[in-house]
């Protein structure tokens, strides 16, 4: 009965998209290479560094904006500092926040990669295999909880706020949840497959966006932008704007044999993280 009724709500909800022939531009302004494979990024505003996690190597990098590396931690484990799969990364000007997926915490770092705290699961804060966080400006922590499939937030005191998203809130159910992301209004999105989930901050259901049928890329990130989207597949960038998917060209990098993983808007640009390193962006008026 509830996957009916969601079926329902996917088609009278549910924005209709094209996909459009038409064609967007990005000038690349910036291609930062990287000699090891990286999995996840997010971008220091303040210092102009770049934190990286490798899921390969188990560890937290720090580079510059040339790509030079000032200091790497980590390594396999389960003790402070060590990790078992990093498997998102999040920071502040001050703080960095690694989900270690396998150990089912969150560890924070300073600037300097110095370990300050573990965040662990407990019987008041309990969520398995963390896969993705993200942070709101408010300081709120956002936990996609993959093993239970649902949302947990976090206040700026460490104390649970809330959790949405599953069975219990009643208001959507995710079936593979892999992405979440807070804009600047503290709207919360949760990418499911073709699905992206809409919540408010206070874990109210407000709408999905369902990609077409006719769009047979999958997804592995996107920057929500107010009315629009920027996605990213494994090998292309779309622009989703007024119900429509334009494709984005990037000059000088579109013949590349690149494979795309992630993607941030910060210092007014896009960064873009890919199999050899990261693009620097900028869209093209």
């Amino acid at each position: 009965m509830n996957f009916i009724i969601q079926s329902i709500l996917y088609t009278l909800i549910s924005s209709i998209l094209l996909v459009s022939v038409d064609s967007h531009e990005f000038f690349v302004e910036k291609f930062i290479p990287l000699k090891i494979s990286v999995d996840g990024f997010s971008i220091n505003e303040n210092k102009k560094f770049i934190f990286l996690i490798s899921q390969e190597r188990n560890e937290l990098i720090k580079i510059d904006l040339d790509g030079v590396v000032i200091r790497n931690v980590g390594g396999f484990g389960w003790n402070n500092g060590q990790f078992d799969f990093p498997s998102s990364i999040v920071s502040t000007a001050l703080d960095i926040y690694v989900s270690d997926y396998n150990n089912h915490r969150i560890q924070r770092f300073d600037s300097n990669l110095n370990f300050i705290s573990s965040l662990e699961r407990s019987d008041q804060i309990n969520f398995e295999f963390p896969i993705s966080i993200s942070l709101s400006t408010k300081g709120d922590l956002y936990i996609l909880d993959s093993r239970n499939k649902r949302i947990l937030k976090i206040n700026e005191f460490n104390r649970l706020e809330r959790i949405f998203g599953n069975y219990e809130t009643g208001k959507t159910l995710f079936s593979n949840p892999t992405l979440i992301k807070v804009d600047n209004e503290q709207k919360v999105y949760v990418l499911d497959r073709k699905n992206i989930f809409i919540f408010d901050q206070f874990g109210i259901y407000l709408k999905t966006i369902t990609l077409p049928e006719n769009f047979k890329e999958n997804l592995v990130d996107f920057y929500p932008d107010q009315n629009k989207f920027i996605l990213l597949t494994s090998k292309n960038l779309y622009k989703l704007n007024n119900n429509e998917i334009v494709k984005i060209n990037l000059t000088e990098y579109q013949n590349l044999e690149l494979s795309f993983k992630r993607i941030e808007f910060k210092l007014g640009r896009y960064f873009i993280l890919t199999s050899e390193g990261i693009l620097i962006c900028k869209e093209k008026n």
